[in-house]
C-alpha cells in the first residue's frame, strides 16, 4: 500500500471518528471537564457530552431544569443555540416554544422566535 493511501485511509477514519463524537458525545461524556472544554453540556444520566451540533441531530434531549440555562440566552440567539442550551421544548406553538421551568418546579416559561431568533423570553 502505498504511503499516500495509507495517509488518506487514517485521515478517512479519522474523520469518521470526529463525525460520530460530534453526534453522539461518548468519549467527551466521560469527563465533565473535558466536555466543558469543548464546549458542550454534559448530560450524566446518558454519559454523554452534548454538543452544539445536538439540534441538527434533533437530539438536544430534555433537562430536568431547563431554565437554569436561561442566562447563557440573549435576544437574537439562533433557535439551534437555545436548543441546545434548554433541550427539546415541551412543545412548539408556530414561532413559540415551551418548556418546563424544572423538575418539581410549576410553571413554565416561553421563548418566541422571529425570523429564527429570539425575540422575546417570557418566563
Amino acid at each position: 500500500m502505498s504511503p499516500g493511501k495509507l495517509l488518506l485511509g487514517v485521515a478517512s477514519i479519522a474523520f469518521a471518528l470526529v463525525v460520530y463524537e460530534a453526534r453522539f458525545g461518548h468519549v467527551l461524556g466521560v469527563s465533565r471537564d473535558v466536555c466543558e472544554a469543548v464546549g458542550g453540556k454534559h448530560a450524566p444520566d446518558s454519559n454523554r457530552c452534548i454538543t452544539r451540533t445536538c439540534f441538527w441531530f434533533r437530539d438536544c434531549g430534555t433537562w430536568a431544569s431547563p431554565g437554569m440555562f436561561l442566562d447563557r440566552l440573549a435576544i437574537g440567539d439562533p433557535v439551534s443555540k437555545v436548543v441546545f442550551w434548554l433541550g427539546d421544548p415541551d412543545r412548539v406553538e408556530q414561532a413559540v416554544y415551551v418548556w418546563p421551568v424544572g423538575k418539581g418546579e410549576a410553571g413554565e416559561f416561553r421563548i418566541i422566535f422571529e425570523d429564527g431568533k429570539v425575540f422575546r423570553i417570557d418566563r
